[in-house]
């Protein structure tokens, strides 16, 4: 195999490697965010837990809006 060769198959692999390390770290990242998000409405709603305990969802599919009963 050339020199040339061997450079291109190992920037390659450097490459691929260095994509699929990027995208787990990416995905791992905007889980935990989703998990703090997910953590944060919980808290939220726990801290409003005094108020009304029924609200109005407005479903885009269908443009209508629904009552929902949260106990």
């Amino acid at each position: 195999m050339s020199t040339g060769a061997k450079i291109a198959l190992g920037t390659s692999v450097v490459y691929s490697l260095s994509m699929v390390a990027f995208v787990h770290w990416n995905q791992h990242s905007e889980r935990q965010k989703l998990r703090e998000g997910v953590l944060y409405d919980l808290e939220r709603r726990q801290s409003s837990s005094d108020g009304p305990t029924s609200s109005t969802q407005h479903n885009s599919a269908t443009g209508s809006a629904t009552s929902v009963d949260r106990h």
